[in-house]
């Protein structure tokens, strides 16, 4: 199988931020997909990406490969890539997920995101088109 892929790699904490918001602020066609490939804080990461780029609803889908992967766990995800990839070949249509955020402030200087991510069927590939609620 030959599927053509762009790969970027962050070099800092919240540098998946920028490049998450960077790839949606693309607007590309549907046919592209997000694959997030990192632990529950890479993926967080993304997704505050994606909340703050010009095109929230952008599709993502997320490969678990850190340490504690307990969003991934818990949400009975694959962490094999090949069957990820079959999944998206079978099945390319994204599920929409409510993903709502809480900003909290812990001092002057460090303000935390944290998103909810609400579920309502758990599959074993996560595809979402965020959608973003304050």
């Amino acid at each position: 199988m030959n599927i053509p892929f762009k790969r970027q790699k962050s070099h800092y904490p919240g540098e998946l931020v920028v490049l998450a918001q960077n790839y949606a602020n693309l607007h590309l066609s549907s046919e592209h997909v997000l694959i997030v490939v990192g632990g529950d804080g890479s993926f967080n990461e993304v997704l505050n990406g994606i909340k703050t780029s010009n095109y929230p609803e952008t599709a993502i889908t997320y490969l678990p490969a850190g340490t504690g992967n307990d969003f991934a766990r818990g949400a009975g995800l694959t962490a094999d890539p090949r069957q990820l990839i079959n999944n998206l070949l079978r099945d390319p249509e994204p599920e929409q997920v409510d993903c709502g955020f809480s900003h909290q402030i812990l001092n002057k200087f460090l303000r935390v995101t944290l998103l909810i991510i609400s579920v309502l069927v758990l599959m074993p590939l996560l595809f979402i088109r965020v959608i973003m609620s304050n």
